[in-house]
C-alpha cells in the first residue's frame, strides 16, 4: 500500500505537474505533518488554518510562500484525500502591493551621466520620457491625478534633456 506522499505524488504526476511543483508541493506537506508530528490524514481545517497562521506571523514567510503551502494543502485535501475544501473556512492570504519606485531630478541625472555613448544614452533618455508621460497620461484618468508630485515638471525636464541629447548625437553622426 502507497502512503500518502506516494499517493499524493502520483496524483501530482496524473495531473501534470511539473516536477519543480511537485518538490515544493511535497515538501509543504512534510512541513506541515512535521509540525503537528501526526499524519495529514488525521489533521482538518483548524490544524490547516494554524498552521498558515503559524507561517505568517511566527516564520515571517512571504505571501507567495503561504499561498504555494495553501495549495500544496488544498491538493492534499482535496485531490488526494478526497474532502471537501471550504474556502471561507480556509481564506488564501493577499499579496502586499508594492509601489514603484520614482526616481528623483539628481538620481535620474546620475543616471543619464553615467552612460557614455550617446546613442545609449539617448535611447534611455527617450524610454525614461515616454515612460513618464504614460504614466501621466494614465494618471490624468484617474479620479483624483496627482498633479502635486512633481510628475509634469520632471516629464519637461526628460523631454528637454532627451532634446538635448538628440542635438549632440545628430552633430556627431556624419552623413
Amino acid at each position: 500500500m502507497k502512503t500518502l506522499l506516494e499517493r499524493m505524488k502520483q496524483n501530482m504526476e496524473l495531473k501534470g505537474f511539473s516536477p519543480r511543483t511537485q518538490e515544493c508541493y511535497h515538501s509543504y506537506v512534510k512541513k506541515f505533518e512535521q509540525h503537528y508530528k501526526r499524519s495529514s490524514e488525521c489533521l482538518g481545517n483548524p490544524e490547516i488554518k494554524d498552521y498558515l497562521e503559524f507561517l505568517i506571523k511566527e516564520k515571517q514567510a512571504s505571501s507567495s510562500s503561504v499561498n504555494q503551502a495553501y495549495s500544496a494543502l488544498k491538493f492534499l485535501y482535496e485531490t488526494t484525500l478526497d474532502r471537501k475544501w471550504v474556502m471561507k473556512k480556509i481564506p488564501r492570504v493577499k499579496r502586499e502591493k508594492k509601489l514603484s519606485t520614482v526616481l528623483d531630478r539628481e538620481e535620474v541625472q546620475s543616471l543619464f551621466a553615467v552612460i557614455r555613448n550617446l546613442k545609449h544614452r539617448f535611447i534611455l533618455m527617450t524610454t525614461y520620457s515616454t515612460r513618464a508621460f504614460l504614466n501621466l497620461l494614465f494618471q490624468s484618468f484617474l479620479p483624483t491625478p496627482r498633479w502635486c508630485t512633481g510628475d509634469i515638471p520632471r516629464l519637461f525636464y526628460s523631454v528637454i534633456n532627451c532634446c538635448c541629447e538628440l542635438k549632440l548625437l545628430f552633430r556627431c553622426i556624419q552623413f
